[in-house]
């Protein structure tokens, strides 16, 4: 049985498999790279996966079924795609007033000094019942959300985007908060 799972990393996806007999789960993937959707191929040497990353949109990959790093298959970004605009997201955890520890993806300008001072936006997502990862999302709404943040970076922006209490990856106490709310 092959499956995507934060497990290990809270704050992407990997690919993993388990005997279905029973036994010891194995991870496969591993990085900054975000696989989901796996599908082992009938060879059974390699798993077919959707893989994005923090510059890279989702595209369709191989991995080794035995685990290692996935390989892009999928069609190539175009010339004019702007990859080097794309800045490597940063995991920030900040603590609500009632202690709840909340994650958040930080996209700071890639040109930026120390000390220098720049817009912000706090960009608020669709949840709580999902969650922003850090890269291209595999869900369509929160992939092109991640690709906005991705913009108003490139254009000298600071972006904080916030993981809402009751949102799906951080585990059954976090979704359940008390006093969420209906929407978080």
């Amino acid at each position: 049985l092959y499956y995507s799972t934060n497990v290990g990393d809270i704050d992407r996806r990997d690919v993993w498999r388990t005997p279905t007999a029973g036994g010891t789960p194995a991870q496969l993937t591993k990085g900054e790279g975000l696989e989901t959707y796996p599908a082992p191929l009938a060879s059974g040497a390699k798993v077919a996966v959707l893989y994005a990353d923090p510059k890279q949109p989702q595209t369709v990959a191989l991995v080794p079924a035995e685990g290692g790093k996935a390989e892009i298959i999928g069609a190539k970004l175009p010339a004019d795609f702007p990859v080097n605009a794309h800045v490597v997201p940063e995991q920030v955890i900040v603590t609500a007033a009632d202690g709840l520890k909340i994650h958040c993806q930080v996209f700071v300008p890639a040109n930026i000094r120390p000390g220098e001072k720049r817009p912000a936006l706090l960009f608020s997502h669709g949840g709580p019942s999902r969650q922003m990862l850090l890269g291209y999302h595999y869900l369509f709404f929160y992939h092109m959300a991640y690709a906005i943040n991705q913009y108003f970076a490139s254009k000298g922006y600071v972006v904080i985007s916030v993981n809402y209490r009751a949102g799906i990856g951080y585990g059954r106490d976090f979704r359940m908060a008390p006093d969420r709310g209906a929407q978080g």
